[in-house]
């Protein structure tokens, strides 16, 4: 995710992470005694970023979000974690959470060992702070979707689960999808790179257009109306799939919501191997097809 200087990650007692695209009802959720998400009172004004901030790169990035996308900070404290080197990780592992949770477009753009909202009056580039994840200069973000206490019970609960799956390439590929989806170059490329995270879940390989949307439906929904309906909406993103990413005449808003609604199937998808703890194999798949009681069958328990 990112490459913080080992000394930096053993000298330093906590690390900033800003984080876009979330809100909040309270100032502070607290995940861990080590580990919270912070609502920013204050943002670092451009004369702040480039005289306290020892890198320009991130100084020009977070001056470039600004206070409308930027508001909140991922806080660890080192002292509580058990190895300091391993906080970028972690980080990484709570954000992708926090997407597959809320479904929300969330980025992370520097990290810092200041909090954003206190380098007012800091002078000398003193502050270390790296830069997380690309800059998007041009994107359209959608409105910031809230956090709920559901979700960070959901993130406890969940949260080893994630990082055990992600040793398995096939979910280690649709979680990379779906944190870096809005780092592509438009929103053709990002719906190829959603649906490549889609494909490495069910793993097929023939009869992709049918065996897909029917996967995914027993998968998500139990048999009945709302299964039906699922995959018939799957199969119509599928279809819609073939223009996106084929080149075919298609609309920048239709482009658009295609790829809001790939995030949500992913995110769900996720969501619900997560939950089930393991993901399905070629043989539990075959199950969900003809056996209603199939062990790759979990009751939703969010």
């Amino acid at each position: 995710m990112i490459s913080i200087a080992p000394d930096d990650l053993d000298n330093v007692t906590r690390w900033y992470f800003a984080v876009g695209g979330l809100q909040t009802q309270t100032d502070v959720l607290e995940l861990s005694k080590a580990i919270r998400l912070e609502r920013l009172k204050v943002f670092p004004t451009q004369a702040e970023l480039a005289f306290s901030l020892d890198s320009p790169l991130v100084a020009g990035i977070m001056q470039h979000y600004g206070e409308t996308v930027i508001q909140h900070e991922l806080i660890i404290e080192a002292e509580h974690v058990d190895d300091p080197q391993l906080i970028p990780m972690t980080a990484g592992a709570i954000l992708a959470a926090l997407r597959i949770r809320t479904g929300a477009e969330i980025i992370c753009p520097a990290v810092c060992d200041t909090s954003w909202a206190m380098l007012r009056g800091l002078m000398g580039n003193a502050c270390k702070a790296y830069r997380v994840e690309p800059a998007m200069y041009s994107h359209e973000f959608t409105a910031p979707i809230s956090v709920t206490l559901d979700d960070l019970d959901w993130m406890r609960s969940n949260l080893g689960k994630l990082v055990e799956l992600n040793s398995d390439h096939r979910f280690e590929t649709a979680l990379d999808a779906l944190c870096s989806y809005l780092h592509a170059a438009n929103y053709r490329m990002m719906a190829a790179q959603l649906w490549a995270g889609v494909e490495a879940i069910f793993d097929v390989t023939y009869e992709i257009s049918f065996r897909l949307p029917l996967l995914a439906a027993l998968l998500l929904e139990k048999r009945g109306a709302k299964c039906r309906e699922l995959k018939k909406h799957v199969k119509k993103l599928y279809t819609e799939r073939s223009k996106a990413v084929h080149g075919g005449e298609i609309s920048e808003i239709i482009l658009k919501e295609h790829v809001a609604s790939v995030r949500s199937l992913l995110a769900r998808l996720l969501g619900k191997i997560i939950q089930n703890g393991n993901l399905p194999t070629s043989e539990d798949f075959d199950d969900l097809t003809v056996m209603a009681d199939s062990p790759a069958i979990v009751p939703d328990q969010s």
